[in-house]
């Protein structure tokens, strides 16, 4: 078991959320739950179906790639984002959202790790966007087709 506090003070260290300060997503803690944590989940949208099923499974953390608060936040609690805050709510689970923090990452990051998975060599960033690198390039040790890759 966890604090709330400790794993998102450990994810914004290590996501290192203070270099995108121009990354509308609002990165970081969106929605607080209870402030231990005992099970996490992990998924790449913030929807109904990931707070339902996270909360079947009696998780208390959710860490999404895109979370439910973006640019100015959000503007109205009604219809589909009622549903999902309500689930959070009445789970006690709290939402940690991370969107180019994540896409850049070096370590921890999809991007570095699907390049790792299929064995890049020779990384380096790649994808420029608002400024920000958010992908990463290098070889193959020999030629492959996708197909091979994927």
């Amino acid at each position: 078991m966890a604090s709330l506090k400790e794993i998102c003070t450990f994810l914004d260290d290590i996501l290192d959320l203070n270099q995108y300060p121009r990354d509308p997503s609002n990165n970081g803690l969106q929605f607080q739950g209870v402030n231990e944590v005992r099970k996490a989940v992990f998924a790449v949208d913030a929807c109904e179906a990931v707070f339902q099923s996270a909360a079947d499974l009696d998780a208390d953390f959710i860490f999404v790639h895109h979370g439910i608060s973006w640019g100015n936040g959000i503007q109205r609690i009604t219809g589909t984002l009622a549903r999902r805050l309500t689930v959070l709510a009445a789970n006690g689970m709290s939402l940690y959202a991370a969107h180019l923090p994540l896409d850049a990452n070096d370590m921890i990051g999809h991007n570095a790790l699907l390049a790792n998975m299929i064995s890049l060599e020779n990384l380096k960033p790649f994808g420029l966007y608002h400024g920000y690198h958010i992908g990463f390039q290098g070889n193959l040790e020999k030629p492959e087709s996708i197909k091979k890759i994927a």
